[in-house]
């Protein structure tokens, strides 16, 4: 049962509504929030705004919602290691067309924060159409006035915290790629291997590099995270390396060197004094 007080003005009645509403809501089903302010969260908590607006039946982001998308990027720049789901949701009949339209539009959002700095890997990015809706009965007396405020209740944007040990997880990911780096003396090797001495080094705070017989240099990329790295030649006819490296000890590792077309080399490696 919903209650509401009688107020002078229709806007002010809607308002009382509208409150009154959305806190028996979260009540029933104990949904619990949170603020672009707050220190701590919860995984499954949500912040639910109307203030990313887009043009009409297009997924383009209105300026006027730039200050809010930017206090989320505040946000998630100060919180790194809380990842978000970002849901648009809407009230459209068609439900394809609904699905699709939302999608594009927290598919929009997702990318203004990525232009903004964001790790695309802590965002993903869902529309829900009219599948998820807030107020749903609008029977009764006044029933345009009931199903016009419930499109603009249900039209909406939503945060949920999907993760909160995201800059954790990467760290611990990160231990393998640490431990390589050095030289490395080749101990057993195959007749077509050719990596009998490598060197693995940090180029950037981000970037792994191996150093193939003082020779060849090659980059693993950004995704440190990995224990699958794919080679990147610098030379423009060096043909692209899949590269798997196993730790068998805290001085030995065997990597198996492989590319389309070849036959996998097995190298096994003794760290260098």
């Amino acid at each position: 049962m919903i209650f509401f007080n009688y107020k002078k003005t229709k806007s002010d009645f809607f308002v009382i509504l509208f409150i009154t509403y959305n806190f028996a809501l979260c009540s029933q089903n104990n949904l619990k929030t949170f603020k672009l302010t707050d220190a701590s969260f919860q995984v499954g908590s949500y912040l639910r705004t109307y203030s990313v607006l887009f043009d009409h039946d297009k997924s383009n982001i209105k300026i006027k919602s730039f200050p809010f998308l930017d206090s989320v990027v505040v946000f998630l720049t100060i919180n790194k290691h809380v990842s978000i789901e970002i849901s648009n949701h809407n009230t459209r009949e068609i439900e394809i067309y609904s699905r699709s339209i939302t999608r594009d539009r927290s598919e929009a959002i997702k990318k203004y924060l990525v232009e903004k700095g964001i790790d695309k890997n802590r965002l993903t990015s869902k529309g829900y159409g009219s599948s998820k809706p807030i107020i749903i009965e609008t029977k009764g007396a006044n029933k345009s006035k009931k199903i016009k405020h419930a499109e603009s209740v249900n039209q909406r944007t939503e945060f949920l915290i999907a993760q909160t040990d995201f800059v954790e997880q990467q760290k611990i990911d990160s231990v393998l790629p640490q431990k390589l780096l050095g030289t490395w003396q080749a101990i057993k090797l195959t007749e077509n291997s050719a990596a009998k001495m490598i060197a693995f080094k940090m180029q950037t705070p981000y970037q792994l590099v191996l150093v193939v017989d003082s020779l060849f240099t090659y980059s693993f990329g950004n995704s440190l995270s990995k224990t699958k790295l794919f080679l990147l030649g610098y030379k423009a006819n060096w043909p692209p390396y899949y590269c798997f490296v196993k730790e068998i000890d805290d001085n030995t590792i065997q990597i198996d060197y492989s590319r389309a077309g070849a036959q996998t080399d097995a190298v096994i490696y003794k760290r260098k004094e």
